[in-house]
């Protein structure tokens, strides 16, 4: 398989015809509102769009992220040194257009808000729903598994943006996702977008775990997660469900020993731990850097010898006894942080201001991540850049599709005049009848530096456009003018 096979195992092709019917669609009903439209309006040169075209585009968003620049506009640069080739495949103008009206869903289909159908993620349910199908489809997931919280960098106006603070990205859409603890490949996903549309009962946090395992309870994982989601009766049920938890756990959980709290204050560093145990799992408290409990519901009492840095030590290492279920924790808690590293190497670079497009760049972005997860499995050789590049180079093979890029509009051509006649000739400057005709400067447009200058003037007996104040002087008075 190639990594373009392996990257629509989690985007599929039948997803670029859907952002394309819904982005035509939502182009039409736009000029349909906003009838008659101004002189200067760049919807005027809408056009449909097609599957291919959408490919096209997707390569662009995909290339942006291995070349970043500081503005969207860059990437189209003429400049010598920090131009690209995106012209050769799609015009700035074009990018633009399709970026306005890019949709996925048909606007006038939403409920409102006060219905009891509403659905706060309805502009991008169908590529969730499609996308979040595909991942347990094709992945088999290892034993240990993990859950865990996910961000999405967004500061517009949205009723469910959260803030977190000890997150790297502070403010932006929340995401609970379950990831594979050994690759990082993510299994599922949903958006947090409130507790009234997530559900209460049996605790916030213990509903969001058993929906992300829901499809894989009763095959004998192991999950790992925080704090903010462990507690004795989510450890029970999981139990029950024949899925093993191990997960730090806060100490005034309800139904944890009532004494838990007073033993590990009393804990000191290099103490062994304390542990609490029922028949279905074993608590324990102990105290290293700051002080840890953890909840499990598997067999892993007793201590591992694990080496830590010291700079007391000659060998700059030293020996230490930890508790077994703490290093099991730390070895596979990672699945969601491994995810989220690899998606921020080459992730798309710019700023949404749609928020449904920001989910749309996840999607893109769990899809090349799982491809490439797989396709190193597959071939070791291939690095994260060189996956990207191959897709990108698949996405614009195995499509029709044709840049339709304007030509550039070349500089007038003029005749050359004598340099002797131009110094000596008495010449008297004018201006061109039609307004809308403004040709190149022959003294200070060079546009093969990307320095345009256009004029109305012209010098009526030389016939070249020149600027009417020091263009003309320097013309007609320098054998060098330019």
């Amino acid at each position: 398989m190639s990594p373009y096979d392996f990257f629509t195992l989690f985007f599929p092709d039948d997803l670029f015809t859907l952002i394309s019917d819904h982005t035509n669609l939502y182009a039409q009903q736009w000029l349909a509102a906003h009838q008659p439209l101004s002189e200067h309006c760049r919807m005027k040169a809408w056009r449909a769009t097609t599957a291919d075209e959408i490919k096209a585009f997707i390569s662009i968003e995909i290339a942006m992220g291995l070349t970043v620049m500081a503005d969207r506009a860059d990437h189209w640069s003429q400049h010598w040194l920090v131009g690209g080739n995106f012209g050769k495949i799609m015009s700035y103008n074009r990018y633009t257009l399709i970026k306005m009206c890019l949709h996925f869903a048909d606007n006038s289909g939403q409920k409102p808000k006060d219905h009891p159908e509403y659905d706060p993620l309805y502009k991008i349910r169908p590529v969730l729903d499609r996308c979040a199908a595909t991942y347990l489809e094709h992945i088999i997931p290892g034993k240990k598994i993990s859950v865990d919280e996910s961000m999405l960098k967004f500061k517009g106006r949205l009723y469910f943006k959260q803030y977190l603070p000890m997150k790297p990205v502070k403010w932006g859409i929340k995401l609970f996702a379950l990831c594979d603890s050994e690759t990082g490949a993510v299994l599922k996903f949903f958006v947090y977008t409130g507790k009234s549309n997530n559900g209460d009962s049996g605790g916030a946090t213990k509903n969001v775990v058993m929906t992300l395992l829901e499809p894989l309870l009763g095959k004998g994982h192991v999950v790992y997660m925080d704090n903010y989601y462990t507690s004795p009766d989510l450890v029970a049920e999981l139990k029950i469900a024949g899925t093993g938890v191990t997960g730090t756990v806060r100490a005034n959980r309800k139904h944890l020993p009532p004494n838990i709290k007073t033993v590990s204050n009393g804990l000191k560093k290099g103490e062994p731990a304390q542990y609490w145990k029922t028949d279905h799992m074993t608590a324990l408290a102990w105290h290293d850097v700051k002080r840890v409990h953890v909840l499990s519901s598997i067999r892993n009492i007793g201590t591992t010898q694990t080496q830590i840095r010291s700079a007391k030590d000659p060998t700059g290492f030293r020996q230490i006894s930890k508790p077994t279920s703490i290093v099991d924790y730390n070895q596979h808690m990672g699945g969601v942080d491994r995810f989220d590293q690899l998606g921020s190497y080459y992730k798309f670079p710019h700023r949404s201001y749609k928020w449904y497009q920001v989910i749309y760049h996840f999607c893109i972005e769990a899809a090349l991540v799982n491809g490439f997860i797989f396709q190193k499995k597959a071939n070791s050789k291939y690095s994260q850049r060189q996956f990207r590049l191959e897709v990108i180079d698949s996405l614009l093979e195995k499509s029709s599709y044709t840049p339709h890029v304007q030509a550039r509009r070349k500089s007038v051509v003029t005749p050359n005049v004598d340099p002797a006649m131009r110094l000596k000739t008495r010449c008297f400057i004018s201006k061109y009848e039609n307004p809308k005709y403004k040709p190149d400067c022959r003294v200070c447009s060079d546009r093969s530096k990307g320095h345009r200058k256009q004029t109305r003037y012209f010098c009526a007996t030389c016939n070249i456009p020149l600027c009417p104040e020091k263009c003309f002087e320097k013309y007609h008075t320098n054998k060098i003018y330019k």
